[in-house]
């Protein structure tokens, strides 16, 4: 079963956002410029 499957175009953009934000914070976690914490703060999903 594929949850996104049926996901609209600002949905999509929404979550694209999020993957690339997601993927700098572990980028700067492996380089020692950030902390675990960073990638574990509240986000309104929803609310976006």
């Amino acid at each position: 079963m594929n949850s996104s499957y049926n996901v609209s175009t600002s949905t999509l953009r929404v979550m694209q956002e999020q993957f690339l934000f997601g993927n700098r914070i572990c980028e700067e976690i492996e380089l020692h410029k950030a902390q675990w914490s960073a990638l574990f703060e509240p986000f309104m999903f929803f609310e976006s």
